[in-house]
């Protein structure tokens, strides 16, 4: 028996999705907006790194780093401050220029703050005016500029198990007071400010969906527990319980049973 040979195709062959033809008797008026346009909105309000830093709202990630610091030893001699944080590497082609303060921050009409993606060419669109502002500031050895660079693309990614996500780098401040014994007064001795590498953060893919370690995931909505204290008793046990609840940490959970003499 001789087997079936598979069915050739030219070249320029491009597969098309087949035209969708609607049966309906009543005429649509508004076209079906985008389901995922919600929780791409969302994460971008977490993370604010297509703005400039002193821009930045207090809240998402900002808001995260905020609550936390500063942090001070327990004779109140060091402090460290939460300065500022930056998402990804934004860098030319070649890599001869670096940061992503080379674009331009405001809008040459409006004075708008620009919202810089990672896929930048030569202009910015202003999401107010929609006036195209050009870049000013390119690479002189390739003459592109600063965009934010991915190690692997999002097919990569899957084929190579590997997670799609860009570095996240924080700018810390190190205050070291000195301190009187007498008058308790302090004053500041030395300052140090530094960059440190913070670890990988996940990138939302233009589907809404994360790959982590080559598996696409989505983020699925859950009901938290307010806060408090909560008391429960059983009446056929004599049994009562109270629960404490943290905004942060760990539940604690106390029973307590009445002993009949």
């Amino acid at each position: 028996m001789n087997a079936i040979e598979p069915q050739t195709r030219p070249a320029s062959y491009i597969r098309r999705h087949p035209e969708r033809k609607s049966f309906s008797k009543i005429r649509t008026f508004v076209d079906l907006p985008s389901l995922i346009e919600v929780q791409r909105r969302s994460y971008e309000r977490f993370l604010q790194m297509n703005i400039p830093g002193a821009k930045r709202e207090p809240q998402g990630l900002k808001a995260v780093f905020e609550s936390v610091f500063p942090i001070t030893d327990l004779r109140e001699t060091c402090e460290l401050q939460f300065v500022d944080y930056a998402i990804g590497n934004w860098e030319c082609k070649c890599g001869t220029l670096e940061g992503s303060h080379n674009l331009p921050s405001h809008c040459s009409t409006c004075n708008a703050t620009l919202l810089h993606d990672g896929n930048l060419t030569r202009s910015l669109e202003c999401q107010e005016c929609g006036t195209s502002n050009r870049i000013e500031v390119l690479c002189e050895e390739c003459g592109d500029p600063v965009c934010l660079q991915h190690k692997y693309s999002v097919r990569e990614c899957q084929e190579k198990s590997m997670s799609f996500s860009v570095p996240l780098k924080v700018t810390f401040r190190l205050v070291i007071w000195d301190k009187d014994a007498v008058t308790g007064q302090k004053s500041i001795r030395d300052i140090k400010e530094q960059e440190v590498y913070f670890g990988e953060i996940p990138m939302m893919t233009e589907r809404g969906t994360f790959i982590i370690n080559g598996t696409e995931r989505v983020i699925v909505n859950q009901l938290h527990r307010s806060p408090g204290v909560f008391f429960q008793s059983n009446n056929e046990r004599s049994e009562f319980m109270a629960k404490i609840i943290p905004y942060r940490g760990s539940w604690v959970e106390y029973e307590y049973d009445l002993i009949k003499h």
